[in-house]
C-alpha cells in the first residue's frame, strides 16, 4: 500500500509511534524498564509501517514538526517524564535539545527506510 502524500505518511508514522509506545506501557506496566521497551517498539512499529506505506524524504518534512510540536506539547503540560527523567516543564535550551534529540530519534525510521529503499535500488516518489 502506498500513500502519495507526505504529510499522511507522517502522520501515520508519528502514530504508530505513539501506538506502539503506549501498548507497551500498558503491557509492560509492571516492569522498571517498560519505557526502554517501549521507546524500541514504538521505533520498530515506525519503521515496519513506513517500509509497507512506503516512505520518502519528503514525509520527513511533515513528520518532524509533528513529532517536535507533540514532544513540545508533552513536557509543558509535564507529561514527559516518562520519555527523560526529569524533564523541563518551561522553554529553556535543555528543552529544546532534548526534544531535538528526541525528535531525531523518533523520525529516524524515515531515514533509514529511505535509506535502504535507495540501496536497494527501489526509489520512491
Amino acid at each position: 500500500m502506498k500513500i502519495s502524500n507526505p504529510i499522511y505518511v507522517g502522520v501515520i508514522h508519528i502514530l504508530c509511534f505513539i501506538i506502539g509506545y503506549v501498548m507497551m506501557q500498558v503491557i509492560f506496566s509492571h516492569s522498571d524498564s517498560r519505557n526502554a521497551y517501549s521507546l524500541i517498539n514504538g521505533w520498530w512499529l515506525s519503521l515496519y509501517a513506513g517500509l509497507v506505506i512506503g516512505v520518502n524524504l519528503r514525509c520527513l518534512i511533515s513528520a518532524l514538526p509533528i513529532a517536535a510540536a507533540g514532544l513540545t506539547v508533552l513536557y509543558i503540560n509535564g507529561l514527559g517524564d516518562s520519555l527523560y527523567h526529569n524533564a523541563p516543564t518551561t522553554l529553556s535550551f535543555k528543552l529544546a535539545f532534548v526534544i531535538f534529540m528526541q525528535t531525531a530519534v523518533i523520525v529516524s525510521p524515515v531515514l533509514i527506510n529511505c535509506g535502504v529503499g535507495l540501496l536497494a535500488g527501489n526509489k520512491t516518489k
